[in-house]
């Protein structure tokens, strides 16, 4: 097992950090976030059918406040190919 040390100044660590969150930032910014309505179309199912998976907590959703939802187009392709839609 190799162990590497890396020493760096605080104007390069500044640099690196810079670099990871602007990654991180760049593949949340393309990710395409959904309303209810436009997942359900994107999924081929009616709205009410996918609120019933958002109340039954059986999709991945993320909440903007209290009553705002967004899902990810990323994550319900996940979801999709994982089975656990076919399974809700």
């Amino acid at each position: 097992m190799t162990t590497t040390i890396l020493q760096l100044d605080a104007d390069e660590l500044e640099t690196k950090l810079e670099e990871v969150v602007g990654r991180v930032v760049s593949d949340q910014a393309a990710d395409e976030w959904l309303t209810v309505e436009r997942a359900a179309d994107y999924l081929g199912m009616t709205e009410e059918a996918l609120r019933q998976l958002i109340r039954g907590d059986r999709v991945p959703l993320h909440r903007i406040g209290e009553r705002r939802i967004r899902l990810s187009k990323t994550e319900l392709n996940a979801w999709v190919r994982s089975g656990a839609a076919a399974a809700a």
